[in-house]
């Protein structure tokens, strides 16, 4: 039988521009979905879908969504009728906050801001610097709470 290690998949808010994420949670054993993650809508103003898409002919086309115009392009964010390349903004990227255990270790990703982890009766048991892959082993099984700027996730260490 196997013995479930859940992984919190972290909530992403939506904005103007990208749809967001509710949170949800998995297993990094055998990667089971337990809650699953529902889309949420982007928030205000118009989209409509296809803002890199080029103009009235036969572009190169790199399996993304933007194609080029008549000049046959070879640059995947042409656009128009092949005098004018089209300027590529790409949207603000925000990476979620992703918490998980491996073993006796709790594995924070992506955080911008000091980590700490308390156990269940609130005693600090660790503490590291933000970084992209952070590290933090913790003695015994049960839960601990994890908290980076705004984000506060329970997890449980078997």
């Amino acid at each position: 039988m196997i013995e479930h290690s859940m992984v919190i998949d972290a909530a992403i808010a939506a904005t103007a521009t990208t749809a967001g994420l509710t949170e949800g949670s998995h297993c990094s054993v055998c990667g089971k979905v337990i809650v699953e993650q529902k889309v949420i809508p982007v928030q205000g103003g118009q989209s409509s879908g296809n803002e890199n898409q080029g103009g009235n002919g036969q572009g190169g086309e790199n399996g993304n969504e933007n194609q080029g115009g008549n000049n046959e392009g070879e640059n995947e964010n042409q656009s128009g009728n092949g005098n004018n390349p089209a300027t590529a903004v790409a949207d603000n990227v925000t990476c979620a906050v992703n918490i998980y255990t491996h073993g006796n270790t709790i594995v924070v990703e992506n955080a911008t801001k000091e980590i700490f982890v308390y156990n269940a009766m609130g005693a600090l048991v660790g503490r590291d610097v933000a970084r992209n892959v952070c590290t933090i082993p913790v003695n015994g099984t049960g839960v601990y709470v994890v908290k980076t700027g705004g984000t506060v996730k329970r997890v449980m260490v078997n």
